[in-house]
Formats: structure tokens, C-alpha cells, sequence
């Protein structure tokens, strides 16, 4: 079994019902054996224009049996089935599933990074995370996730 993080956010019309939803869809997949939910934060949407929506984010933590192209597939059907048009960045979404980590596994394809390249400097990714697990470790760089806090904190002063 393999433990997955997920991020999850939502900037499009009734945000809850498409997060619901996802989660919903996720859990119903015969290779999920459990899940847990963060508490859902509203967010100022990232390097998107002016004028875009307010997000609602959070983390998820998954226990799967699937291998990861069979995982990763998985997000990309959610995303799909609930009206994701381009996984383009800066756009609004009615739903976004990036998965940060896959166990311990570092992993670097054409398609698929993990832990996620952008988790570390979003504090909608890091605080959630944390709720789920405060002892998690960055499995590429071996730092406690919770550092990123810290040193995404002094940067801002």
C-alpha cells in the first residue's frame, strides 16, 4: 500500500461541490483503501490574472493500492469527468488534483514529477499537508515539510 498526497483546489463556481465530488470519485476507486481530508482554506488565486477567483484548498491523503500510472491516471479521469478543460497553469479550474508526494518515492518523467516542483514555496499546500501529517519529510530533499513554512516565512519579511 502507498501512502499519496494530494493537493486540492477549486476556483469556479460551487467550490465544495466539486471538491466533494472529486473526493467522492477517488474514494470510490476499487485500489483507494482510505482517505483524509484537511480543513478547506480560501486562497487568493497564485500568478493568475487580476480579476480571478478566490480558491478553496486543501490536502488529502490517500492510501492506495494502485501502482502511479495507474494513480496519476486516476486524477487526470477526476479532473476530467468534472469539466478540467487544460492542466495549463494560471488558469481557473472547477477542479485541480496535483499530487505532491507518492510515498517516498522521487520520481521525474516527461509527464510527472514528484514530490510536486512548486509544493515548497505554496504555504495552500504546505499548511494543509502539515494538518494531515507534521512529521512529514521531503522525500527528495530529506528536509522536514514544516521547514518550508520557516523559510518561506523569513523570505517574505
Amino acid at each position: 500500500m502507498t501512502v499519496a498526497y494530494l493537493s486540492v483546489g477549486s476556483n469556479i463556481e460551487d467550490r465544495e461541490t466539486y471538491i466533494r465530488r472529486a473526493m467522492q470519485l477517488i474514494a470510490a476507486d476499487s485500489m483507494t483503501r482510505g482517505m483524509v481530508q484537511s480543513t478547506w482554506i480560501w486562497t487568493d488565486p497564485v500568478g493568475m490574472p487580476q480579476g480571478s477567483a478566490r480558491f478553496l484548498n486543501g490536502a488529502v491523503k490517500v492510501l492506495t493500492d494502485a501502482e502511479l500510472p495507474y494513480f496519476f491516471d486516476l486524477l487526470i479521469r477526476v479532473e476530467t469527468e468534472l469539466g478540467r478543460t487544460s492542466k495549463g497553469d494560471y488558469q481557473s479550474r472547477p477542479i485541480d488534483l496535483d499530487l505532491i508526494f507518492w510515498g517516498d518515492s522521487v520520481v521525474a518523467t516527461p509527464t510527472l514529477t514528484v514530490p510536486h516542483p512548486r509544493y515548497r514555496q505554496r504555504q495552500f499546500v504546505v499548511g494543509p499537508l502539515l494538518e494531515l501529517e507534521p512529521g512529514l519529510v521531503d522525500p527528495e530533499t530529506g528536509v522536514a515539510v514544516a521547514d518550508y513554512l520557516k523559510i518561506r516565512a523569513s523570505n517574505d519579511l
